[in-house]
């Protein structure tokens, strides 16, 4: 008589568990039909943001000096010393333009500008890959006169931290009728974009 209480007893527990699964799958099918084909509970979104570029430049070293000399030679600012000093300190590569503010040579040094003088400019990297660079140490630019005639300096002038220094420097034929005088200053404007 045990044997078949305990069949009786095991045949309950088997249909409490298939009620429960018929419950569960119910709750199931309800939730289809209230809510539609798909589960919930997994969202997506988009985030958006925006880098701004900021063209900043720095000029560590803003006055440069050309060794002084006679009538006639060709002088500079020594490589290395007695330049200008850029940074670009922004966050975007640039691209800068030179001029002076001058009306031409003559007014900068004096005499007739017999002797074809010329004033010039040239860069080159502190740091390797820094910029492209327009004057360079052996092949210098002409400096032009009025924010009209303003020239590139350089171009692709990178803001990476191992990448961003350059250094400015300045040459001149004397004029061969140039005036002797005191030491003379001109204004060069340097603008980066």
């Amino acid at each position: 008589m045990n044997q078949i209480a305990k069949r009786r007893s095991k045949k309950q527990q088997l249909s409490q568990q298939q009620v429960v699964a018929l419950v569960a799958i119910a709750i199931l099918v309800a939730g289809f039909v209230v809510y539609g084909d798909t589960l919930t509970g997994l969202a997506t979104g988009t985030i958006t943001f925006t880098v701004t570029g900021s063209a900043s430049v720095s000029l560590d070293d803003a006055a440069a000096t050309i060794t002084s000399g006679t009538a006639g030679q060709t002088k500079n600012t020594s490589t290395g010393a007695n330049e200008m000093h850029l940074e670009n300190n922004g966050n975007t590569d640039l691209t800068c333009t030179i001029y002076s503010d001058e009306a031409g040579y003559t007014t900068i040094f004096g005499g007739s500008g017999a002797g074809s003088p010329t004033f010039k400019y040239y860069s080159y990297n502190d740091e390797a890959s820094s910029a492209t660079h327009v004057g360079t140490v052996s092949s210098k630019a002409t400096l032009g006169y009025g924010s009209g005639a303003a020239t590139n300096i350089v171009t692709g002038f990178q803001f990476e931290d191992t990448t961003d220094e350059i250094y400015l420097g300045f040459e001149t034929l004397i004029s061969s009728d140039a005036a002797v005088a005191a030491a003379d200053t001109t204004t060069v404007t340097i603008t980066c974009s």
